[in-house]
């Protein structure tokens, strides 16, 4: 992972993987993720970002999308409980959330 410290990005496009970024500012910038490696952003500050989405995160954020609105009434909770995993730290560092089976109308946490 390639270290950035105290860089000032403006106006232009920046790709995140596999980079770690220490106290860097983004004035607005694009900010692409594509989820082939790491991320780190420590102490950066980020003024009017965009966000672009590519490659196997792009495919991520598709899938969840079909899930919210191709499962039902399931959808729509397996997805939230997805994001609610992201916001609240686990102690493994991971999702604990499964896929509901036909057998199973609730969520496993």
């Amino acid at each position: 992972m390639t270290t950035i410290i105290n860089q000032v990005y403006k106006d232009t496009t920046v790709v995140l993987d596999n980079t770690d970024f220490q106290n860097c500012r983004f004035e607005n910038c694009l900010l692409v993720f594509s989820g082939t490696g790491p991320v780190a952003m420590t102490g950066c500050v980020l003024n009017k970002p965009r966000w672009q989405f590519a490659g196997p995160a792009k495919t991520t954020i598709g899938f969840l999308r079909a899930v919210y609105h191709g499962m039902g009434e399931g959808g729509p909770k397996l997805v939230e409980e997805i994001i609610a995993s992201i916001i609240t730290p686990s102690s493994t560092g991971t999702p604990t959330t499964s896929f509901p089976t036909d057998e199973q109308d609730t969520l496993d946490s």
